[in-house]
């Protein structure tokens, strides 16, 4: 070996430390992710098209990307209640039901989405 191995070792190492993510990290990513897919399957009640043209529609008018959803849910129902106007309530009740069903939750039908989805970081993040 050379004298360059070590310290090619060494900056091998600080980059993959540096890279690495805590457990906290992946488990909210997950959690990030299983909300996203909830609000997938809520939004196909009203249809496949329907689905893509409402993200289409929220990122394109501004309020927020299918991915910021679990970061900023209000920015979503906003968006969502600008693109249903009065049939908004039906679907935030399907996107309730199916986090739901995943999280293995009881929410009422009180319960708004917004609050959910907080809750469910708040505890992915308190773990």
């Amino acid at each position: 070996m050379s004298e360059r191995t070590p310290a090619f070792y060494n900056s091998v190492s600080l980059h993959w430390t540096a890279m690495s993510l805590t457990q906290q990290q992946v488990q909210t990513a997950s959690v990030d992710d299983e909300i996203i897919s909830c609000v997938d399957r809520g939004l196909e009640s009203v249809g496949h098209h329907v689905r893509s043209a409402v993200y289409w529609h929220l990122e394109r008018m501004g309020h927020i990307s299918k991915f910021e959803i679990p970061e900023n849910p209000e920015a979503f129902i906003q968006g969502l209640r600008a693109v249903f106007r009065e049939s908004s309530a039906g679907v935030e009740r399907a996107i309730l039901q199916e986090i739901s069903a995943k999280f293995e939750l009881n929410y009422s039908n009180a319960k708004d989405l917004v609050e959910a989805i907080s809750e469910l970081k708040a505890k992915s993040i308190g773990q």
